[in-house]
């Protein structure tokens, strides 16, 4: 061992002072007890110096391998049409990339920009199709319940909610494209549209015949709890919802009115006039601008930040559905007659029409889904790179002294506790045995009454007594003197 001390070595010693000592090799070139902890160079064990100063921290791994982004298919979008094929729109070039057969006439269209699939309702078949757009396939086709009007998609849980026309919603779990629940929708078979919030985990359904939307949470891989109950205006139709907002708007076809409602306190904060009867609507999440496509060839922006109506713009066509591309900041509009409108929605202006077919409805992938809730993209996060080198442990630092608070306010007293309730009436008690007392003393005689007023009434008159019997013969008295 090495030692740092200053030692004497023996006078016959070559070893140079401040050198080696209690070295295994020379047990005896120092003095007993001259830097040796024992007295026994060859077996003494000194005791360790001070801890030396902490060393450099060591460098860091290096990164990990970057996620990959997520499955998202880019600049897609897609237009249902009314002769049962789907196509597909190529939004950086505006331009339809090819239309495929879906094997039945579509109707609604929703789409998972996760996994890079579309889900389209077929009432004819009581079924949903399960369309990639980047090959033009269909890869299921999957039977739900009677009649589905309408589709909604929680991209973050893989989750897909069909609106059936029988009053019940199916739940398909789109990593199996099986239905793994079925419930009845709140408000009965009225229900015409549904919307999913995922900044608040809900699902929004519009009934046509209550005029009210009814909001169910959704939780993963099952649905089901309370709905709330939120009257809008007349004929509700299906709503876009803003996650970065919290934010539903429902296009009211019945009166020409937007009910905007906010999400997590299940109430319509605002309501905006139009002026046209509305049949789809959209949101922009990037510019928190709307767009409701109305009867007869118009649409009308609205700014989510005012709810105010900003313009109308009149394209022509009889519009069915509307989609905003919020990566280029543009509108599609489907229309019955066979085209597609762009729309800008930096000018607000109609910067093209593409022959689609005569659409049912419309959908363009929102690669910024997350951008709100879930980080853009959804991808993968890759694995953690290899820790760095541990640097050596610093010293330990002085123990930190620490600083009673002043104790807080003293809390209010709470109120006082309601009474009780009566407690039940306890058994009755056994008769007591009847124990008769002494008699007492007598009392001392009353006083005399007072004599009574007036004289008594006669009496009745007795019976006539019987004659008395005949009396003995009574002497015969002495011979009396003549007397001349």
């Amino acid at each position: 061992m090495k030692i740092t001390q200053n030692l004497t070595p023996r006078a016959d010693s070559t070893v140079p002072a401040n050198s080696f000592a209690c070295y295994p090799n020379f047990p005896a070139l120092c003095e007993s007890g001259a830097g040796c902890c024992c007295g026994s160079c060859s077996s003494c064990v000194c005791p360790p110096g001070p801890t030396g100063p902490a060393g450099p921290v060591g460098p860091p791994g290096p990164t990990g391998p970057g996620g990959g982004g997520g499955i998202v298919a880019p600049g897609l979008g897609a237009v249902v049409n009314a002769d049962g094929t789907i196509s597909v729109i190529d939004t950086a070039t505006q331009h339809v990339v090819a239309t495929y057969p879906l094997g039945g006439v579509g109707g609604m269209i929703a789409s998972n920009p996760v996994s890079g699939l579309m889900y389209v309702t077929l009432p004819g078949q009581d079924a949903v199709a399960v369309f990639n757009p980047a090959t033009g396939q269909v890869l299921a086709t999957i039977p739900v319940g009677s009649d589905p009007r309408d589709i909604a998609v929680d991209a973050k849980n893989n989750r897909i909610y069909v609106l059936n026309g029988d009053g019940t919603y199916s739940v398909i779990d789109g990593a199996t494209n099986l239905v793994i629940d079925t419930f009845a929708v709140p408000g009965g078979s009225g229900a015409v549209g549904v919307v999913y919030d995922p900044s608040t985990n809900q699902l929004f359904f519009s009934n046509a015949v209550t005029n009210t939307v009814y909001a169910v949470p959704a939780s993963g891989p099952v649905t089901r709890a309370a709905e709330e109950s939120i009257p809008v205006g007349a004929q509700p139709r299906k709503g876009a919802v803003n996650p970065c907002t919290s934010r539903v708007y429902i296009p009211n076809y019945g009166d020409g009115t937007l009910s905007v409602i906010d999400s997590a306190a299940d109430t319509v904060v605002s309501t905006v006039m139009l002026g046209f009867r509305p049949v789809a609507v959209t949101v922009n999440a990037n510019t928190n601008m709307v767009y409701t496509a109305n009867e007869h060839g118009s649409v009308s922006v609205i700014d989510g930040a005012t709810d105010t109506l900003v313009t109308t713009l009149f394209i022509g066509g009889e519009p069915t559905g509307i989609s905003a591309d919020t990566a280029h900041n543009l509108i599609y509009v489907s229309n019955s007659d066979g085209s597609t409108t762009i729309i800008d929605g930096s000018t607000n202006a109609v910067v093209a029409g593409l022959p689609t077919g005569p659409g049912n409805s419309v959908n363009i992938f929102d690669a910024n889904t997350f951008a709100c809730h879930g980080g853009g993209g959804g991808g993968v996060t890759g694995p953690t790179g290899p820790a760095g080198p541990q640097g050596p442990t610093g010293a330990t630092g002085a123990t930190g002294v620490g600083i009673t608070g002043p104790t807080g306010p003293t809390g209010s007293t709470g109120v006082d506790g309601s009474t009780g309730a009566t407690g039940p009436m306890g058994p009755t008690g056994s008769t007591g045995a009847s124990i008769t007392g002494p008699t007492g003393p007598e009392g001392p005689t009353g006083p005399i009454g007072p004599t009574g007023s007036g004289e008594g009434a006669t009496g009745p008159e007795g019976p006539t007594g019987s004659d008395g019997s005949t009396g003995p013969t009574g002497p015969e008295g002495p011979t009396g003197s003549c007397i001349i």
